[in-house]
């Protein structure tokens, strides 16, 4: 086997603990190649049905490639120890496994192991939930980024109870990676079992481009491994049966065409794939009063389409208008709790609400519920003071809290003499305690996430309001240590020479508040590497050939996932020919000159990091002269064109005698077109 078909290596049979039959009774591996678009996918997805199985089968739904060269497949196996469902993705460009890929997630029954053939990546296996012979089984896989690597999600879904089930998350650590090109599904005896007959079906191979369009691949070409002259070498057959492609192998399975391919194709009228959108079934919210923070969770209908992120939203009003209190989300298939920081919060009602998008981009109704923030007690009462003496029935704040004495009493801490017994009565907190409100860095995330330049500076300000008590101080610090300490407004300091970010791409600042009444307050902020902007050139294609004076058209892909793209440069070589400061970021060569071209495009983002797209190859050749030859006594009208000495001119307007090689400047009657070449 080559290529996407060659999936199972003898190395990882023998390490599973099996041996192959001799070969001259293996049978053909066969593969449906789908013709699908040649274009960047976020999901792909195929139905499998198995009518007919065998010990030792591969059943592969999806492969596919993504542009670096690495690549990865899933599918239904009948394993010796039972019927599983398989995902696995590789590099093959890594022999010493220094792209290590890993496994965010990891769902319920779902064991993960090192991947060691078409390239060194990981595998996820999964028997729990197994699959029935004659069940049809919909397996979907998306990817997305998740700062600068691209994640990889799985699902299954039971199509006989409509249950959708996650299995795995993978993360490949190298950025802007998209599935690319069309799907791929064949059927392999990885023991050499030839005499063992196994079949499968299978529809509905959709793949959504990057754009958001979908494409129903629905012609594919069937090819059989070549033939080696073993017994069952010709024991293979493919086909549509009942609107679905179908491939079968072993035992006194027989062709019904010539050859070992043949193309193979279905009619439907489905513009996306049919799905149930996602639904959220409970939702709670609670306040933490020890951590300051609303915290939510909700539960999904798992018959519904599964989701993919998530959105909680905090209004302090019953409509949910205007602008939230808070708000929190991210892309965690998994996930089904969230913390929203409450420190900045009144005491008081809040509403709120949460919906999910759902693995194919719906967006589920809200579930709405209320939360209450219990509203601190007054803070007007004067400090405690120990020199002062306090008749029964006076009111004082101290270290946070509200006191109320029970008789006369001189220089006993409230805090410390509020016991039943004790002549102080705790009335309640005093105030919330300083309230830190980060003005900068300006968060390109949730809550206090920031981007930063390694080497350079990032400038921390904050604000600290604390009602009924004194700022007395506010620490800045990095990473748990250079500490700055301020003790007066504007709370500002800037931290200079940025260190690399950790493992997990990021490096923090904390800044704490410190008031009179001994109450604190913290506000985290995390900064994160500034991840180069995407660009892809998408036009012209490698290798195009344009004619001389035409206007060569320059598309591109660009975006920045946390933050914008300040301008876009292209270059043929080291020559700038123009630059695009704004979205969709595409440039025009007019009046193309004959040569052969080397284009490449580099964008710049709002931090000054850039990338480069390229190079994409082209030539420019000059046009037939093909129109007439120029004749002075000829009259020629707007529009008409003309030859002259390998060059190919237009009339603006009405002209006769005027020659268009001296007559060709800007105000002149004639517009130069470009060169030619005799006919």
């Amino acid at each position: 086997m080559s290529g996407v078909g060659k999936w199972i290596l003898a190395s990882a049979l023998a390490a599973w603990g099996w041996t192959n039959a001799a070969a001259d009774v293996a049978e053909p591996a066969g593969h449906m190649n789908y013709n699908g678009d040649n274009v960047r996918s976020d999901i792909i997805m195929n139905s499998v049905m198995v009518p007919r199985t065998a010990a030792t089968t591969y059943f592969e739904v999806l492969g596919w490639h993504n542009e670096d060269g690495s690549g990865g497949y899933a599918g239904i196996q009948d394993h010796p120890d039972g019927h599983n469902f398989i995902f696995s993705i590789w590099n093959p460009n890594d022999p010493n496994n220094t792209t290590l890929i890993t496994a965010p997630y990891i769902g319920s029954g779902t064991v993960v192991s090192p991947f060691e053939g078409e390239g060194r990546g990981l595998k996820s296996v999964n028997f729990q939930l197994g699959w029935a012979v004659n069940g049809w089984y919909q397996l979907l896989s998306r990817r997305w980024q998740h700062l600068n690597h691209t994640y990889y999600g799985f699902w299954s879904q039971d199509m006989s109870t409509g249950k959708w089930t996650h299995l795995v998350t993978m993360d490949y650590p190298v950025s802007a990676q998209f599935f690319f090109g069309h799907n791929d599904a064949f059927l392999e005896d990885f023991a050499s079992n030839g005499g063992d007959v196994r079949k499968a079906l299978f529809k509905d191979a959709w793949q959504r481009g990057s754009a958001g369009n979908w494409n129903l691949q629905k012609s594919a070409q069937f090819r059989a491994n070549d033939g080696t002259g073993a017994i069952h070498d010709n024991a293979f057959n493919a086909g549509i049966e009942n609107g679905s492609f179908f491939m079968q192998e072993g035992g006194n399975t027989a062709h019904t065409f010539p050859g070992r391919t043949v193309d193979l194709a279905v009619t439907s009228s489905a513009v996306k794939p049919a799905s149930v959108p996602g639904q959220i079934t409970a939702f709670t919210l609670a306040f933490n009063g020890a951590a300051k923070t609303i915290d939510a969770a909700w539960d999904v209908n798992n018959v519904a389409a599964p989701q993919f992120a998530y959105r909680v939203e905090l209004y302090p009003n019953p409509d949910f208008t205007g602008t939230p209190a808070l708000v929190y989300g991210d892309s965690v298939p998994q996930a089904r709790a969230a913390s929203l920081n409450a420190s900045a919060l009144a005491g008081g009602v809040y509403y709120g609400r949460v919906s999910i998008q759902d693995v194919f981009a719906n967006t589920s109704a809200y579930k709405t519920v209320s939360v209450t923030i219990p509203k601190a007690a007054d803070c007007a009462d004067p400090v405690w003071n120990p020199a002062t003496a306090y008749v029964g029935g006076s009111a004082v704040s101290w270290k946070g809290a509200a006191y109320l004495s029970k008789w006369w009493t001189q220089g006993e801490d409230p805090s410390l003499k509020s016991g039943p017994d004790d002549v102080w009565k705790k009335t309640g907190t005093c105030g919330a305690g300083p309230v830190i409100t980060i003005t900068s860095p300006i968060p390109v995330f949730n809550n206090n996430n920031a981007i930063y330049l390694v080497g350079g500076s990032l400038k921390i300000s904050a604000t600290v309001a604390d009602a009924g008590a004194i700022v007395t101080k506010v620490e800045i610090s990095r990473g748990g240590g250079n500490t700055v300490t301020l003790t007066a407004a504007p709370y500002t300091t800037t931290f200079s020479n940025l260190p690399a970010p950790a493992p997990d791409g990021s490096i923090w600042f904390n800044v704490k508040a410190y008031d009179n009444n001994g109450a604190t307050a913290t506000a985290l902020i995390v900064a994160y590497k500034d991840r180069a902007p995407l660009i892809a050139i998408t036009a012209p294609q490698s290798n195009a050939s344009f004619t001389a004076g035409s206007t060569v058209g320059v598309t591109t892909y660009t975006t920045d996932a946390d933050g914008a793209v300040a301008k876009v440069e292209f270059f043929n070589g080291a020559a700038k020919l123009g630059e695009a400061v704004a979205a969709p970021f595409s440039f025009n060569l007019a009046n193309a000159v004959v040569g052969t071209y080397s284009l490449t495009a580099k964008a710049t983002d709002d931090l000054g990091v850039t990338a480069v797209a390229g190079p994409v190859s082209f030539i420019v050749v000059k046009a037939t002269c093909t129109v007439p030859a120029w004749n002075a006594a000829s009259v020629y009208t707007a529009g008409n064109r003309v030859s002259e000495a390998g060059k190919i001119y237009e009339a603006k307007w009405w002209t006769q005698g005027e020659d268009p090689a001296l007559k060709s400047a800007t105000y002149d009657v004639w517009k130069w077109i470009g060169a030619c070449t005799a006919p």
